[in-house]
């Protein structure tokens, strides 16, 4: 049997799953202060300044920790056959960047007078290139998921 084709269960690691609660956590807090900050326009001299300085705070590190996290397991990743990592890698980022881009978009073009930025239909279709919304992490993830797994395997061939 090949050992791509294989299913391994992957051991779970109680400090991986808890710093990505944490960061979970940090992105729901971080927006929910960015919109508090943005709809108030409180800055780091406002009277309110310590919202600004905990957004700041929170922005600047919870994406640096998910990148972290991601790349924590993707030593066995580039060592799968292209066809195979690739296909997981579509699986696992890409359809779901794409099914859920559809879906907000759809959302957001019903509802385009009450959203925030205006995202629709136009902008899910240029998706393929500009990556939409909240969903540009998996856009990037996949983006440098490729160019490592192209990397290793060329350097070490």
């Amino acid at each position: 049997m090949d050992q791509d084709s294989i299913k391994h269960v992957r051991p779970r690691y109680d400090a991986v799953d808890i710093a990505k609660g944490i960061g979970i956590i940090l992105v729901v807090l971080g927006h929910a202060f960015q919109g508090v900050v943005t709809q108030y326009n409180i800055g780091r001299h406002s009277s309110d300044s310590y919202l600004y300085f905990i957004k700041m705070l929170i922005y600047g590190f919870h994406m640096p920790l998910f990148v972290f996290i991601s790349g924590l397991f993707i030593s066995g990743w580039v060592r799968r056959r292209p066809k195979v990592a690739l296909l997981q890698k579509v699986q696992s980022l890409v359809l779901p960047y794409f099914v859920w881009t559809v879906i907000l978009s759809t959302f957001m073009q019903i509802g385009s007078s009450m959203t925030n930025n205006g995202l629709g239909f136009t902008d899910a279709l240029n998706s393929w290139i500009v990556p939409f919304s909240e969903y540009w992490y998996l856009y990037f993830l996949f983006i440098v998921s490729i160019i490592y797994y192209l990397y290793f395997n060329i350097k070490y061939v």
